[in-house]
């Protein structure tokens, strides 16, 4: 909370020139909508596993720790972004945890009076305030996916660390198999992707290929190779496990969307959320195909 002092004004935020703070606004809106339907509907469970994975794994486990590495290299924006969602969470989840979302409420207030879009004075009481409604134009399906990708990047690099008992000082070498837009996406975060998994050499290289001691990790149709970390032998029996994980997904889903009553009695965003999850799979298989057959 103390890192809130000094938020600059609203207007000094330009989402869409920040992967990550355009993809928290995008899941909070999201959230929001979601939560208000499911309350209209009196599906209490549904509205609380949303906010639960909005408020944790959301800002949490991935928003609050890029914004703390930004604003300590010196941003400002990100406490006006931080500001702002903690507003609208507080609001979703105050009919559900009255008493502490208030508490939290009056330090927020005390901290920043005033914030969010259109730098409104926030209500003094919580129990007062109003609902929050959701802006449609900032839910982007494609920015989310591409956060998505970074976040399956980072957390793979970090389960390479943890997997091979890296110490947190010793700074890992990274070459990353990339692309077109996830190559460019990778590139404009890379900082992030540095400061997130303690990377110390980042290099991109569509041609990319793993040596014998490197270590694989899958981001979709993304690769990247831990240079020098790894037992090979142990390499290639993680890979030849993944690559029956992913063959039995595959088969799985593609059994799903060859049904005909799936496909027509389904909500349409589900069967398409199935699509996406074959092709990433897909995709993800051929990486892994890759990576044993450069393994030797």
């Amino acid at each position: 909370m103390m890192n809130l002092k000094g938020t600059p004004a609203w207007e000094q935020v330009h989402a869409a020139d920040n992967l990550s703070d355009a993809w928290i606004l995008s899941r909070l809106n999201r959230t929001a909508r979601d939560v208000t339907e499911a309350l209209s509907a009196y599906q209490f469970h549904e509205a609380a596993e949303a906010l639960y994975r909005c408020m944790w794994n959301d800002f949490c486990d991935w928003y609050l720790e890029i914004a703390k590495v930004r604003i300590n290299a010196g941003e400002a924006s990100p406490k006006a972004v931080l500001a702002h969602a903690l507003d609208m969470l507080l609001r979703l989840l105050h009919p559900m945890i009255p008493f502490i979302t208030e508490q939290i409420w009056g330090q927020l207030n005390a901290l920043t009076p005033v914030r969010g879009p259109g730098n409104r004075h926030a209500e003094p009481l919580l129990v007062q305030a109003a609902w929050p409604a959701a802006d449609a134009a900032t839910i982007q399906d494609a920015t989310e996916s591409r956060f998505e990708m970074l976040q399956a990047l980072i957390s793979g690099l970090r389960e390479v660390r943890n997997g091979h008992n890296i110490p947190p000082v010793q700074k890992l070498s990274v070459v990353i198999v990339a692309e077109g837009d996830a190559a460019a996406v990778i590139q404009a975060n890379r900082s992030l992707v540095e400061s997130l998994a303690g990377v110390e050499s980042l290099r991109i290289d569509p041609a990319g290929k793993a040596g014998k001691k490197d270590a694989t990790v899958l981001a979709g149709a993304v690769s990247a190779f831990v240079q020098d970390v790894v037992d090979p032998q142990a390499e290639s029996l993680r890979l030849t496990k993944r690559q029956g994980e992913l063959a039995k997904g595959i088969s799985g889903a593609q059994g799903k969307l060859n049904n005909p009553k799936f496909v027509e009695r389904a909500k349409p965003d589900i069967v398409a959320a199935e699509r996406e999850r074959l092709a990433a799979m897909q995709a993800e298989l051929e990486s892994v195909e890759r990576s044993l057959k450069a393994l030797g």
